[in-house]
């Protein structure tokens, strides 16, 4: 039971300082983090403007998920909205942080230099999370680190992203991370930046550009937070926290599959497997959400689920057939660890 307690604790992350998950409409998105200061949504003028995307543009896309929606920006980097805030203490001179949320381009322009994720920065004080080429790049006072091998420049599609920073250390203190809907978080590059405890700043938090509405995020951003500590490392959080976040934020998904989708001469006496992108609850993998059929009709097998590779079995009761057509379908009836259903049917077909 101890060993049960002890893993639960440090899967689990601690609560942010601020997180927006733009679910409203109007100009106002709140905090529902441990301060409840909001941001407020601006067009590229400074006017407060409803920037929330339409139902279910969320990173989820579930009915009443919303997200900030920048894409009136004129290029990624350009002009456009922001969402912002006046200075606020409980986000300055913090010792350790993590800035994590989700991006989308709205279009096939990838993420590129100058534009602004995260602004809590005036002068040479402070923090800030912006694009540079197809990278992150994450300053802290005067200091920065960045990736450098076009790590973010997916377009279109929802990106999971983290950065930490742990001033209690003076090497390898910044990490930038980076996951997907239907992949794990991945440790992408560990740098350095040598500044102890961030300098206070006197510049309000903007989300998405920078004050003068000139550093724009082109798309959508989503569930965007940030964690922090004044006195000690316990801003930073883990690759297995970040990963429990981005999996709670995201139907579960079907990764990978053997046989896969389209093979050829598969052997008789195969199983057929379902990996999935999170840990899924075993109750909900049995013979009625994961099948196997030919012909319209299911085959009768057995069904077991491996929560450490998190992948799914269907074994048939006798050999399939020869050179016969089969179907594979998981259902919505499968749910993850906590209690989201598949937001489809997945389905393949191999033959033997």
């Amino acid at each position: 039971v101890c060993l049960i307690l002890y893993l639960v604790q440090t899967v689990q992350a601690q609560t942010a300082i601020l997180a927006y998950k733009f679910n409203e409409t109007n100009t106002i998105a709140s905090s529902t983090g441990s301060d409840a200061t909001a941001v407020t949504l601006k067009n590229s003028a400074g006017d407060a403007t409803d920037l929330h995307s339409a139902d279910g543009l969320g990173v989820s896309g579930s009915a009443g998920d919303r997200s900030f929606d920048n894409t009136a920006s004129s290029s990624m980097g350009g002009s456009g909205g922001r969402a912002d805030q006046a200075d606020l203490i409980a986000i300055d001179t913090l010792t350790s942080f993590t800035l994590e949320g989700w991006f989308k381009t709205a279009g096939a322009t990838s993420l590129e230099s100058n534009a602004m994720i995260f602004n809590n920065f005036s002068g040479a004080n402070g923090f800030r999370l912006s694009g540079v080429g197809k990278d992150l790049k994450l300053e802290v006072d005067n200091g920065d680190a960045s990736t450098s091998n076009d790590n973010y420049r997916d377009t279109q599609t929802w990106v999971f992203f983290a950065v930490t920073y742990d001033g209690t250390l003076t090497l390898n203190n910044v990490k930038f991370y980076k996951g997907s809907a239907s992949s794990e978080v991945t440790l992408v590059a560990t740098q350095t930046i040598d500044k102890e405890q961030v300098n206070s700043d006197t510049g309000g938090l903007v989300i998405g550009n920078q004050s003068n509405g000139n550093a724009a995020f082109d798309g959508y951003l989503d569930n965007v937070r940030v964690y922090g500590a004044q006195s000690d490392n316990s801003g930073v959080l883990t690759l297995a926290q970040l990963d429990s976040i981005r999996a709670d934020e995201v139907p579960p998904a079907v990764s990978s599959t053997s046989p896969a989708n389209g093979d050829i001469g598969v052997v008789v006496n195969t199983t057929i497997t379902a990996t999935f992108s999170e840990a899924m609850d075993v109750s909900t993998i049995t013979t009625s959400t994961f099948t196997v059929s030919t012909g319209g009709s299911n085959i009768s097998g057995t069904v077991s689920y491996n929560s450490t590779t998190k992948t799914a079995t269907f074994t048939p009761s006798s050999n399939l057939s020869l050179s016969t057509t089969y179907t594979a379908t998981i259902t919505t009836g499968a749910k993850d660890a906590a209690g989201t259903a598949m937001a489809s049917n997945y389905t393949w077909s191999f033959t033997t």
